[in-house]
């Protein structure tokens, strides 16, 4: 026993520990528990639990399948009295029963229904029907969505609180009382479960929509209208997207796992209640497209050279055969305004006016020159000409062209006058240059327009000539180089391979010198050994 026990004011019970419960907030199915836990633990008929009779506190709660029950028949027949006479656990059959039951027989309850009924958990009550599978599938989409909203409430208000903290100025302490606080989910979360929940619930409405449809007979229920209503709205969502496939719709996950190919194809089974489509593409379709693509590009660049005029420019006669050969000198349209342009930048520059100016100056006085050149030769021959037609005339006259005693006349050159003859010699000599040199401007002709691409291409490679040059010498001077070495290599291996003989000769002598050393050594030490012996 402890010398402490008999202190006075000391607690002497057992230390008790309570730990706090688990949120509903941590594990979103929790909050579905937490509505029907009322029913389902606390009250079976109006019972209460031992734990909360010992502890004097009495919790009743009415069962929400009874009530429903109950005064559910208001809804359909208004003129019947509710009865409050039975109890509570008293199964009664309203006439809503009846009609909730016809409709489940024609069909089950599809999501675009809008009148459902929620019976709630009503086990362990006599006489009270248990949900069926629609009418649970119904109650946790309904309490899915509902906690959806309210998870999409809480994260908006809490965005707001965000803001409102951020605006004020307010920074959150990191102390450890933040730091034992349970971590709890976040609202992006919590929509996540939710999203996932409702998409395992939208699976389960199909596979019942499809057992309904292969236990009905006649194939003509709510269920397969409804079926073909979403298969006809992924068609044409999927034919839409085809067409326009720079346009994206949200396509509901319902819609998105019907088929999308055509008609033609029967169903593989009677009672599928899906309608099969199928799309052909074939390589001729894709190609007649491509090649009505190129006939649109074709036509647009037609237009485009109307539009421009090259085809007027080809193949003109008479004054506008310039612009003919203009187009062909410069290969295509742009070639042909560069060169106009060039031309067009000489005569408006005022510096270029200037040299322009000099040059046609140039050029007309030369031109002048040439014109008075012309004319006196004119006149020249001319006068030549009258001059040599009346010496010829007088000598016919007095017969003096011909031979001596011949009196005929032979006209020749050499029986003209000296002056008359040489200046026929000059006028044929003068007309034989003009003459070459027309030859050689009619072959000039042709080149004439290649002459000045052609200089400024030579003008652009001079470096590169230069170069070239430079790189010949250098091999030159590289092949001189290596010729006067290897004359050197040759030389050095002679003096090598005489040296090496040499060496081989000077070994052999110094051998047979070391030998004859040798020799005599033997012979010294021969004598030294007799003389040794001679003198014991």
């Amino acid at each position: 026993m402890s010398k402490y026990s008999a202190l006075p004011d000391l607690d002497t019970q057992p230390d008790v520990y309570e730990t706090p419960d688990q949120s509903s907030e941590l594990n979103p199915a929790l909050a579905v528990q937490d509505a029907y836990a009322d029913d389902d633990y606390y009250a079976r008929d109006g019972r209460t639990s031992d734990s909360e009779a010992d502890e004097g506190l009495v919790r009743s709660s009415l069962s929400v399948s009874s009530a429903n029950q109950r005064f559910s028949s208001l809804g359909t027949a208004a003129t019947a009295a509710p009865d409050f006479s039975g109890t509570i656990a008293r199964a009664r059959r309203p006439r809503r029963r009846h009609h909730h039951h016809a409709r489940n027989a024609a069909g089950p309850v599809l999501s675009d229904q809008e009148e459902y009924a929620i019976v709630g958990n009503t086990a362990g009550i006599r006489g009270a029907r248990d949900e069926t599978t629609v009418e649970k599938l119904r109650r946790l989409m309904f309490e899915v969505a509902e906690l959806g909203r309210q998870i999409e409430a809480e994260q908006a208000k809490k965005r707001k609180e965000d803001l409102d903290a951020q605006g004020a100025g307010e920074a959150t302490p990191s102390g450890t009382a933040h730091s034992r606080k349970p971590k709890k989910p976040t609202p992006a979360q919590l929509l996540e479960q939710v999203a996932l929940l409702q998409r395992d619930m939208g699976g389960m409405e199909r596979a019942l929509i499809e057992q309904s449809e292969t236990s009905n007979d006649t194939g003509k229920s709510v269920g397969s209208q409804a079926v073909q209503l979403q298969a006809g709205k992924a068609l044409i969502a999927q034919l839409k997207s085809l067409r326009h496939p720079d346009i994206s719709e949200d396509i509901p996950p319902s819609l998105s796992r019907a088929p999308a190919t055509t008609t033609s194809a029967p169903a593989a089974k009677s009672g599928d209640p899906y309608i099969t489509y199928e799309l052909f593409y074939t390589p001729e379709t894709a190609k007649l497209a491509e090649l009505a693509k190129l006939t649109q590009v074709e036509s647009r660049l037609a237009a485009l050279e109307r539009l421009i005029g090259t085809h007027f420019l080809q193949g003109l006669e008479g004054p506008n055969a310039a612009v003919t050969h203009l187009l062909n000198e410069s290969g295509s349209l742009i070639g042909a305004l560069h060169r106009l342009d060039s031309q067009l930048a000489l005569l408006t520059q005022p510096r270029q006016l200037d040299a322009v100016a000099k040059r046609v100056q140039q050029l007309t006085a030369d031109a002048d020159r040439l014109a008075d050149l012309r004319r006196k030769q004119t006149q020249e021959h001319a006068a030549t000409m009258a001059a040599a037609t009346a010496t010829s005339a007088s000598d016919l006259a007095f017969g003096t062209l011909g031979r001596p005693g011949s009196g005929g006349a032979t006209g020749s050159l050499h029986d003209l006058p000296s002056s008359a003859a040489v200046a026929v010699a000059t006028q044929t000599e003068s007309e034989r240059r003009v003459n070459a040199l027309y030859a050689l401007m009619e072959k000039l002709d042709p080149v004439a327009g290649v002459v000045p691409h052609l200089v400024a291409r030579l003008r652009a490679l001079r470096s590169l000539h230069t170069e070239a040059a430079i790189f010949a010498e250098s091999l030159d001077a590289l092949s001189s180089d290596q010729a006067r070495m290897k004359e050197s290599v040759q030389g050095v291996e002679t003096a090598v391979n005489m040296l090496e003989t040499s060496l081989r000769v000077n070994e052999e002598s110094v051998g047979k010198n070391v030998e004859a050393l040798q020799l005599r050594m033997e012979r010294l030490s021969e004598r030294v050994d007799a003389l040794i012996a001679k003198a014991k």
